[in-house]
């Protein structure tokens, strides 16, 4: 009931027009996880309702740009976030080191001895493709998008291109990305806010 109350909500605000049967038959139909937006009208229900916080991850608005989405960030850390502050961006040490995991989790490689250096060098720059040149420590601001084709995927579901682009404040990072039965490429900021490449090229085809 309180998702179908938002829900009218919601519609009420975007000017969405209601007929008299699908107001009476509101309790019987489903009410969508992800409620689509525009821009304008996301900014009227942030100023007017007091959303929970997993009331927000419900929502994401369509950019102004035709055929294109843009979804918020995924949240960040509280301990990540204080961790990191610009002096440790200008130390190439800090660079090598890994903020949201420095102690390798309990299922990487478990019987090793050497676990922990492998853990190291299984993502040598990690702080540096996320948090220098990347804006990973940024994506659950306000002022963070990103959009796109498929703004939440690496991959688009089918073969074939998947292309967005990070918007925060002034910036604008993008992101491309390919792949066929042989093949899978991107490059640019991907879903988290790091910066990323892969070239996978093989003779055999592979299923989806």
């Amino acid at each position: 009931m309180t998702k179908a109350i938002l829900f009218l909500v919601i519609m009420s605000l975007s000017n969405y027009s209601w007929s008299e049967a699908n107001i009476q038959n509101n309790d019987e139909q489903d009410v969508p996880e992800v409620v689509s937006l525009d821009q304008g009208t996301m900014e009227r229900i942030s100023e007017h309702l007091k959303l929970s916080t997993a009331d927000q991850d419900k929502f994401e608005f369509v950019g102004a740009t035709s055929g294109l989405k843009c979804v918020k960030g995924p949240k960040v850390k509280q301990s990540v976030k204080d961790s990191i502050d610009w002096t440790k961006k200008l130390n190439p040490i800090w660079w090598m080191g890994n903020a949201d995991e420095p102690v390798p989790p309990e299922w990487y490689r478990p019987d090793s001895k050497f676990r922990k250096v492998l853990w190291y060098y299984r993502n040598p720059f990690h702080n540096f493709s996320f948090y220098v040149i990347g804006i990973a420590e940024k994506t659950d601001k306000s002022e963070y998008s990103r959009c796109g084709k498929f703004p939440s995927d690496v991959f688009a579901p089918g073969y074939g291109w998947n292309y967005s682009y990070i918007k925060y404040k002034g910036l604008r990072l993008p992101f491309v990305s390919y792949w066929s039965p042989t093949k899978k490429l991107y490059f640019g900021w991907r879903e988290r806010g790091n910066i990323g490449i892969k070239i996978n090229i093989s003779t055999t085809a592979k299923n989806k």
